[in-house]
């Protein structure tokens, strides 16, 4: 036996819906990534390296966090568990390291803010974007 066909779709009121975070719409917008690798604005954009950095260094973030099961904010007390790990997520664990130390010690900036940027969680501006660039290009140097 068939269950009857509904006649009519409920109706959402939309007034109870709450209002979007800044952070919400900017996910809704889509990667924050490409779009600086395809934006037309030079102010914002970046090359091919800082691209392929930025998805690295989102990859190595989500490898320790993966780890460690929470977000660490200084990395030097840490060190790799016993847990089996690629050779990719070492040399990743390895170079986000190095490079959040050197970051640290040339921009007097966190590693964590770069990801939070990448990851549009945390909003930046025309100031920050040479920030960013700056710890995208040290990347390949770590």
């Amino acid at each position: 036996m068939r269950k009857p066909k509904r006649k009519f779709r409920l109706i959402v009121n939309t007034e109870e819906r709450v209002a979007a975070t800044p952070e919400t719409l900017a996910k809704a917008r889509g990667c924050i990534v490409n779009r600086l690798f395809q934006s037309k604005d030079v102010t914002f954009r970046i090359d091919s390296q800082q691209y392929e950095a930025a998805w690295e260094i989102m990859e190595a973030f989500e490898v320790i966090t993966g780890v460690l099961g929470y977000r660490p904010l200084d990395l030097s007390p840490i060190e790799r568990g016993r847990g089996s790990m690629g050779r990719k997520a070492v040399r990743l664990w390895d170079q986000y390291v190095r490079w959040g130390n050197d970051l640290i010690r040339r921009r007097n900036i966190r590693p964590h803010v770069v990801v939070e940027w990448l990851k549009m969680e945390r909003q930046f501006d025309r100031e920050a974007i040479g920030l960013l660039r700056g710890a995208l290009d040290d990347w390949s140097l770590a």
